[in-house]
C-alpha cells in the first residue's frame, strides 16, 4: 500500500500517484507490479479514559 493514496475509486487514487506535472507515473507503477484494489477500512477517532485519577484522592 502507498501512503496517503487511500479514495473512494481507483481512479482517484490513480490520480495521486499521476499528477499532471508526471502524467506517466502510474505507468512506471504499473511496469513494477502495483495495482489499485478495493479495500474495505473502517476509520474511527479512538476515545481515550485516564486509567488513574489526576490528582491526589480525586474520584475515578
Amino acid at each position: 500500500m502507498i501512503e496517503h493514496t487511500y479514495r473512494r475509486t481507483p481512479a482517484e487514487a490513480i490520480a495521486t500517484i499521476a499528477t499532471p506535472e508526471d502524467p506517466d507515473r502510474w505507468r512506471a507503477f504499473e511496469e513494477h507490479g502495483c495495482t489499485v484494489q478495493f479495500v474495505y477500512a473502517r476509520i474511527f477517532v479512538p476515545q481515550f479514559s485516564p486509567s488513574k485519577p489526576e490528582a491526589e484522592g480525586a474520584e475515578p
